[in-house]
């Protein structure tokens, strides 16, 4: 992923059957997906690993995280 060539970018998002989600973002020139409106976070300690995402080893963004829009 390093090495991608310039203009290239890279998402994904995993829609879990029990409820949650976990996307990832590489290189995106533009807003795609959930990134319409849920804040982007850094993947620290747990959050490194897409095993302890999906098991349920890190905290995931809930609504509450989410910041409210100016009306």
């Amino acid at each position: 992923m390093r090495e991608m060539s310039v203009g290239a970018g890279f998402w994904h998002e995993t829609y879990h059957a029990r409820g949650g989600v976990d996307v990832v973002y590489v290189a995106m020139d533009r807003l795609v997906g959930l990134q319409h409106f849920a804040p982007e976070r850094q993947p620290v300690g747990p959050s490194l690993s897409a095993r302890s995402r999906i098991q349920g080893g890190a905290r995931y963004v809930t609504t509450e995280d989410v910041p409210k829009q100016a009306e």
